[in-house]
């Protein structure tokens, strides 16, 4: 199978017309016949289901394109991240974040590593998703930004400080919260608070307390995007950490007292201790130092 026969299969998977897929493609119709079926020769299994009224999906060709089309994406991602590294670079370091805003300092930070290391490439990936740190243990990353009460302690892994993220309680400007400066638990009576989203371990422990102390009503968010979204409609009001703050204004992060503390780290392999992946951490360090 090649990356030809993948984009043929998907075109193909979503015109579900030999025809116009194949006009699409700028190909004949005869040729992408032919590569479908050997393509369906290698694998050993009908992908479509040819009949007078058109072609279909099997149930086999269904999850077959939803599988390739994931290859494609990283096909795509790792031929951009190649030419990236192809334009006279010598080294890179590898470093996955969670979410965009995680580390504050990241494009701070590359800038100044650059000016020192000109010619290693800084490349981020921000994905939250779980199987990303099992991806960092089997080397895939030099570096793994995570909140540290979600990690699971391995003996090879350095865990390195580079902040504490407090918690600010998050409402639309045009609740009367938002001009305070700062807010306690008492503040919250009578509200509903949105509680969930993926909160970590120290977050989740003050929301539980809160629910059951002050006799909150409480409503559950399936993630970040979506417990702004239930702000937004004013449907309650939310702690959140202050790594999710995205700076854009569009609600007020106040300050929730007293704070509880979320550790965050850089985890690093013990075994790679690599000058330039050590003087990047150093450079994050003492942006959050400063």
């Amino acid at each position: 199978m090649n990356s030809k026969q993948i984009e043929y299969t998907l075109e193909l998977a979503k015109t579900k017309n030999f025809n116009r897929a194949a006009a699409n493609l700028f190909i004949t119709q005869p040729a992408l016949s032919y590569q479908i079926k050997r393509l369906e020769t290698e694998v050993g299994f009908t992908i479509f289901e040819r009949s007078g009224k058109g072609i279909t999906l099997t149930l086999a060709g269904q999850t077959f394109c939803e599988r390739i089309a994931l290859l494609q994406q990283e096909l795509k991602a790792s031929i951009e991240d190649c030419r990236n590294l192809n334009r006279s670079y010598d080294d890179v370091v590898r470093i996955c974040v969670p979410f965009r805003t995680a580390i504050h300092y990241l494009s701070e930070a590359i800038e100044t590593f650059n000016k020192t290391y000109p010619n290693v490439f800084v490349e981020v990936t921000i994905d939250s998703q779980p199987n990303q740190y099992q991806h960092f243990l089997q080397g895939k990353y030099d570096l793994f930004n995570a909140i540290q009460s979600t990690l699971t302690p391995q003996k090879d892994i350095q865990q390195i400080h580079l902040y504490n993220s407090n918690v600010y309680l998050v409402v639309n400007h045009q609740d009367t919260l938002a001009k305070l400066t700062a807010v306690t638990g008492k503040h919250l009576k009578g509200r509903t608070l949105l509680v969930g989203g993926g909160s970590p371990k120290e977050l989740k422990q003050l929301q539980q307390q809160l629910v059951t102390q002050l006799h909150l009503k409480s409503m559950t968010s399936a993630n970040h995007e979506t417990t702004l979204t239930n702000i937004a409609a004013h449907r309650g009001v939310c702690l959140v950490p202050g790594l999710l703050n995205d700076y854009n204004d569009e609600f007020s992060w106040i300050p929730f007292e007293p704070t509880v503390k979320i550790p965050c780290v850089l985890c690093q392999h013990q075994h790679n201790q690599k000058a330039h992946v050590t003087a990047f951490v150093d450079v994050l360090q003492a942006l959050y130092q400063d």
